[in-house]
This record gives structure tokens, sequence and C-alpha cells, in this order.
């Protein structure tokens, strides 16, 4: 094998420091060195098979033109870095700067294309990792706001979740001196527990919303004074009553109490609003409706299978079927448990496409998506939907349909859910079904889309 032979090339007259004290160092160890002028590169002989070039700076047309061939190329931070921990230097398909997140994981949420793109470039330069997907390997997240499912899956796990600027700020350090993204001098890029969020308060009084505003602010999110559909994402109220109440109820803006704005900073993250939304007393119980059953114990399963509630002209039928199976599971009384709601079930499962099925959304082309709603036409009120087996492009095109059209989607399944759309075949949604209580309708994404051009929901059964 022919001996390595490291080139430092400098875009500048005068030597980086760095650059020169990493020949240095390559000098002390008996490594073959050369020093190259980038004034000269047309002339500078290079053997892709054994020649190391180590640049000052990871810019300039010296750099683009090797850099574009794919040669090997280092910058001194990497250099130092690896004689100092005796390590053999990185053998990647892109150019490594320095050491800063070697070991390192990251995936994006919440970020913007271009931006995303140039982070993960610079991760890459510092001997990280960037992944488009999350994994379990994956050591951190990068987050533009709070509350996405990467977000949250990084709660869960114990992942640290950061601030873009995080990564554009390693670099910057990691060109004057050896640091490592974990230092603990970076701990302040943590994505603050409001990033994201505009934050609307009413019924408050007048000195504790002065200091929510200030909060708000100092923990990364936006304080309105007025409430804005279109910007606003949480009104603070601790009583179910008043008119920014009812008109963000109306634009479905998170209606939470003011324990959940102190609970968040006291946690240090945001946290799910489920426990802490304000709502009516006759909206307190599940799905947002109080199921009174008296004497339980004597529905039998025809009775409970017929049992239908109205209200504004709405069936509450499987809201019952529902309670009815939850209680009878806790109480032991298989009896109470109809034998149509186990029908239903099963057959609303069969609407997921099978296993030799599983690529079954990718039939339908990405134009399919591009959908638009009218302003203010609400066809999806009502509605708390789920998605499983959807990602990418299809996915946000999915939610911008939710979102316009005035439903709420989940995170998660659970007894609320109204809707699962359904793309590709998702395991672990089916089982979940499978041995639950929860009767959703499960629906593939052509009613949604189907619902959204015409400018109304659409029967599910079809």
């Amino acid at each position: 094998m022919a001996e390595v032979v490291l080139q430092f090339i400098s875009n500048n007259e005068n030597k980086n420091e760095l650059l020169s004290k990493a020949a240095k160092e390559a000098e002390k160890v008996d490594l073959k060195i050369e020093w190259v002028s980038a004034s000269n590169f047309e002339d500078i002989a290079v053997n892709n098979d054994n020649s190391v070039l180590v640049f000052d700076s990871f810019s300039g047309q010296t750099f683009e033109k090797f850099n574009a061939k794919n040669f090997r190329i280092i910058g001194p931070p990497c250099l130092l870095y690896c004689l100092q921990e005796k390590r053999p230097l990185p053998n990647v398909k892109h150019p490594v700067y320095s050491m800063c997140m070697d070991g390192i994981n990251i995936t994006c949420t919440s970020v913007p294309k271009d931006e995303r793109k140039k982070l993960c470039e610079l991760i890459e330069w510092m001997n990280g990792c960037f992944a488009r997907d999350l994994t379990d390997v994956v050591t951190h997240i990068v987050a533009g706001e709070v509350g996405s499912e990467k977000y949250r899956f990084a709660l869960r796990y114990g992942r640290p979740i950061m601030l873009p600027d995080w990564i554009n700020r390693c670099w910057d350090e990691c060109q004057t001196r050896l640091v490592h993204a974990t230092d603990q001098e970076f701990n302040k890029y943590r994505t603050p527990c409001f990033k994201g969020c505009t934050v609307c308060v009413t019924g408050i009084e007048s000195n504790k919303r002065k200091e929510i505003k200030k909060l708000t602010t100092l923990h990364g999110g936006t304080y309105s004074g007025e409430l804005n559909m279109n910007t606003c994402t949480h009104l603070l109220v601790d009583e179910a009553k008043g008119e920014k109440y009812n008109f963000a109820r109306k634009w479905k803006i998170q209606c939470v109490c003011s324990q959940w704005f102190y609970d968040c900073i006291k946690a240090g993250h945001w946290l799910e609003e489920a426990d802490y939304r304000t709502l009516p007393d006759n909206e307190q119980s599940m799905s947002g409706q109080r199921l009174s059953i008296t004497n339980i114990s004597t529905i039998n399963s025809t009775t409970l299978s017929n049992m239908s509630m109205k209200s504004n002209g709405k069936s509450f039928s499987r809201i019952a079927a529902q309670a009815a199976y939850k209680s009878a599971q806790k109480h032991g009384d298989s009896s109470l448990i109809s034998d149509s709601t186990k029908q239903n079930r099963v057959s609303n499962l069969k609407n997921f496409p099978s296993k030799n099925e599983s690529e079954l959304i990718y039939e339908i082309d990405d134009a399919d998506f591009d959908v638009s709603v009218q302003p203010g036409n609400l066809f999806l009120d009502g509605c708390k939907i789920y998605f499983s087996g959807f990602n990418g492009i299809k996915l946000e095109k999915l939610r911008k349909i939710i979102n316009s059209g005035g439903g709420t989607r989940f995170n998660q399944i659970n007894e609320s859910i109204s809707h699962i759309v359904v793309g590709t075949r998702v395991e672990k949604d089916v089982e979940l079904l499978t041995h639950s209580s929860f009767q959703p309708w499960v629906v593939n994404a052509h009613w949604l889309l189907d619902s959204a051009r015409k400018g109304k929901r659409l029967e599910e059964e079809s």
C-alpha cells in the first residue's frame, strides 16, 4: 500500500494557525507532508489513492474543484484530533473538517428544506451523521419548533432536542479550536419549550398577563395581544368562556389552562396539551359528551348495539359503545360487550391494506395530493384524525388539508380519534386497534382527498 501523503493547501497568503499546528504535529510522527499554494491549484499533482488534502477552509475554487472530484479532504482540526487520540483519519465520501460531531447521529424536524440541506452538509463536515428518518440510532433531534412526531419521540426516549443554531455555532467554534458538540457550552442551544408557539391570553389578570408575556419570549415563543386565526397556536384561558375563547375553539386553536404554560417551563420542554385543555363542563368526558348510564349492568348486548345519543344532530352510538365496553372491561363483565361492536371493529380493520398490499399508497400520484381547500370551509369540523403509514411530502400535504379543513390531527391512536387515514400497512396500528375498544372510521387517502375537492365530508363507507 502506498504511503499516505498529507498535502496542506491554504487559501490564504498567511497560513491558518490551526493548519500550521496540524502540519507540525504530523511531522512529529513522521507523516509525509507537502505544502501547496491554492493559487497554483491547476498544477497540484494529486493521487486519489494515497493523497489526503488538508484545507484550512472548506470554501473557494480549489476546495470546490477537488470536492467535486471526490478527493479525500480533511480540515486541520480533524487531523489534530486524530493525532491526539491516535485514531485513523476518517475515510468517507465527503470532506471532514473537524470531529466536532463525531459519534452523533442527527435528524431534523420542522426545519425548512433549504436550511436542512445546509445543516446536513455541516453535520457531515464535522464527522456527524445525518438521518432523514427517525431510527433508534439517532442521538439528537434538531427541531425548528416544538410538538412534531419526532419531537415527541425525542421526549419519550430522552434524546436531546436542539435548535438549528446549535449546528451553526459548533461549525463556527470548531474552526478555531478543538470542541465537541456535546460540550456543556452548547447546552444553551436546546430547543426552548415554546419555540414555534404564539401565545395569547384571556380572562387572566394584568400582572400575570405581563409575566406570561415576558416568559413566553424568554422561552422561545411569541406573545400576541390579539387572537389571530392564522398565527396564534395557543390561548391561555382558565375558564371556558369569553369571546376570545369562543373564536379560538372555532378556529381550532389550542385552548389550555395557564398551568400548562408554567408546567412546560418547569419541565424544560413542551408538554402535550391534552391534559390541560379548558373545556366547558358538558365536554369534559369522552369525545365531548358525558355518557350517563344508570345501572350499566342491566344493559344487554342488544340494547348496547342499538344505543344512540344525539347532540347537534350527530349520532354518538359509537361513543356509547366504547364507554360501555370500557366499563365492561373494568368490571369484568364480558356480556356487556356487544357482538356487533366486535364485528364492526373487525370489519373496520379490513380497510387496512393487507401485507402484500403494503405499498398501496404509493400508487396514488404525488399530484393527486395537491388539493386546495377553500378558505373558511371547515368541512372536517369535529373530525379527529390520525395518519397511519404516511411520510414525507404526502404526509405534509395531508396535514395541510386537515388544518385548512378545520380538523384536528392526532399523533397517536386513542379513544378520541374519529378517523384513521391509512396509507401503507403499519402492523403496530393494526395490532392496537385489534385489541382495543376504539372504533374510529378506517379510510384511505382517497376519502380525505375527494372530500377536500368537493368541499364536504363524504360518506366513509364508500
